[in-house]
């Protein structure tokens, strides 16, 4: 974890778009190496933009679940969208949508 963590930390220096792509190519690497773990997951992944998230969870889960995600969540994957579509343009759906990635979203995976 020291090693992630000092690996992070070096980022700072580079451009956001090479700071994305070692992202990317680290979340990959971290979750390869946790999902060897039999009982312990970690898993992590970054976006780019807030619209990513939405799609993430309704291509992650199967279409058939999405009555089970909408209960999980407490709103209907319509209002998700559009959440992830305003989070940065409104700070009380930022502060909202930021609680719902902390307690609800990680029931659902």
């Amino acid at each position: 974890m020291e090693r992630a963590h000092d690996f992070l930390n070096s980022l700072w220096k580079y451009d956001e778009q090479i700071i994305f792509e070692k992202l990317e190519k680290f979340t990959e690497d971290f979750n390869l190496m946790w999902d060897t773990y039999p009982y312990k997951k970690l898993f992590i992944r970054v976006f780019d933009k807030p619209d990513a998230i939405s799609d993430f969870i309704k291509i992650s889960m199967d279409c058939e679940f999405e009555e089970v995600i909408e209960e999980e969540i407490s709103m209907s994957l319509n209002h998700l969208e559009f959440m992830c579509s305003n989070v940065l343009k409104e700070p009380l759906l930022n502060k909202l949508f930021i609680n719902i990635l902390n307690t609800k979203i990680p029931i659902v995976f």
